[in-house]
């Protein structure tokens, strides 16, 4: 049912108790984070969030038919938002950059909001500037006739050009 499905989900969410510096965002599964721990403000180990999870678990909450204007939604997004960048993937640097861009453009299109307002910074038009960002990043093979995407950091088979412009292509299909 939808109350144990959103139940589990937050069972991978950093709760925004105060000091929880990782508050908002979402980590791999319960008792595990791709991106390790660290110790909040308050002295606590935790979790660390990252980029690509957090756009995961956001999506997640859509489909358990959790509302845009829910705390836990609000709150991912938040982290989202604090933490915005394509440089990396937020906490793992080149670690599953693709996927990050793929998730991240699903999550934000199903969420429904652009620009994205950060904290103490400009609004960011996000659809234009990942497709800035994708665009910039596609590689030529030797003939120059083909176009492809990969990325050196191979963790989660991200160095194979095949599944990395899958990624790519799937993000494209969603600005």
């Amino acid at each position: 049912d939808a109350d144990t499905t959103q139940r589990y989900i937050g069972r991978m969410q950093n709760t925004d108790d105060p000091g929880h510096s990782e508050g908002g965002g979402f980590f791999y599964g319960p008792g595990k984070s791709g991106a390790g721990k660290t110790t909040n403000v308050v002295g606590e180990v935790v979790f660390r969030s990252y980029g690509s999870m957090t756009y995961a678990g956001l999506l997640a909450l859509i489909y358990a038919d959790v509302p845009r204007t829910d705390p836990r939604a609000k709150s991912a997004f938040d982290w989202a938002a604090r933490h915005w960048t394509l440089e990396e993937n937020p906490n793992l640097g080149h670690q599953g950059m693709y996927f990050f861009y793929y998730v991240l453009a699903k999550a934000l299109d199903a969420y429904g909001v652009n620009p994205v307002t950060r904290p103490n910074a400009d609004p960011v038009d996000w659809k234009t500037e990942l497709a800035e960002k994708l665009l910039s990043l596609q590689a030529e093979d030797d003939t120059g006739q083909f176009k492809y995407w990969v990325n050196e950091n191979g963790r989660y088979w991200e160095n194979n050009p095949v599944l990395v412009s899958a990624y790519a292509i799937l993000a494209l299909q969603r600005l």
